[in-house]
């Protein structure tokens, strides 16, 4: 009897051991269940270890609320000093010396303008795209070429067969929601079609940057990213290298959700992703 009451202890004590979460992955607020956010868990209490974020008064950490343009600058500014501008010139118009995030979206204005034209106003309270951040992201951490056979994240590298830009292509063509425009290479830069003037339309707005779409140029039946100022060729390889470094992903099925606001959940994952390719 004894011996039994014995195992039935070690058994008990196994069981609540195994029950137990480390510390990294035990939620810390009551709106977070592990249950449903538990992928995003460690990097919530990542990003509160390291002061980049926090939970509100009442307890909850907000998961599902989006963040905005000002909120994405202040936790850039936080996790990566070493990406921080020195001048604390005005850069964005609407963004004057009493906004409350002023000296944080200044530090970070060559990266929280890679979305708009120089000159645009930031609208610092909007809440901030899955396409935005991306190019955010791909700013902090550029893609750089050393030839055409490898393409270098600054931490990490990449083999990609040396097809030009046949990568990118590929790519874009497996993302549904990325919306692709095309342009006959030979005929619409000279008779400016009607494809064209779309595209130089949607170029006329201060927000080009921000729209998820690429412009492709077709050349004897062959696709390839147009070399309009390479812009187009900006917005294909930051999705290339965010992508391909497992920062953000498309689902399983082939969607990017370009256009969806980014919650708190998923830019604690996103910029602890970022934060670990660094090392």
């Amino acid at each position: 009897m004894k011996k039994r009451s014995t195992i039935m202890a070690v058994i008990a004590i196994i069981m609540l051991l195994s029950s137990v979460l480390p510390a990294s992955a035990a939620p810390r607020f009551k709106d977070v269940d592990s249950d449903k956010l538990g992928w995003a868990v460690p990097s919530i209490n990542f990003m509160v270890d390291k002061g980049v974020m926090k939970g509100y008064k009442d307890g909850k950490f907000q998961p599902n609320w989006s963040i905005t343009r000002a909120e994405l600058a202040v936790m850039l500014y936080k996790l990566f000093p070493e990406k921080r501008e020195k001048s604390n010139a005005k850069y964005f118009k609407d963004v004057t010396k009493n906004h409350w995030a002023y000296k944080e979206i200044t530090a970070m204005r060559y990266h929280m303008g890679s979305f708009l034209w120089e000159g645009a106003k930031l609208k610092p309270e909007q809440p901030i795209t899955r396409w935005e951040l991306m190019l955010v992201l791909d700013s902090v951490f550029p893609l750089k070429k050393e030839s055409q056979e490898l393409i270098f994240f600054p931490y990490e590298m990449i083999n990609i067969p040396p097809t030009g830009d046949g990568h990118l292509v590929e790519m874009l063509m497996g993302l549904k929601d990325i919306e692709k425009m095309y342009i006959n290479a030979e005929q619409d830069w000279r008779n400016e079609s009607e494809e064209l003037k779309a595209f130089y339309k949607r170029m006329d707005r201060p927000d080009y940057l921000s729209m998820p779409f690429v412009l492709l140029e077709v050349d004897q039946g062959i696709e390839y990213i147009s070399g309009n100022g390479d812009f187009e060729f900006l917005k294909a390889e930051a999705l290339y290298n965010i992508i391909s470094n497992d920062i953000m992903k498309p689902d399983d099925n082939g969607y990017f959700r370009p256009k969806s606001k980014v919650t708190r959940a998923e830019i604690a994952t996103i910029l602890h992703r970022s934060y670990n390719m660094k090392k």
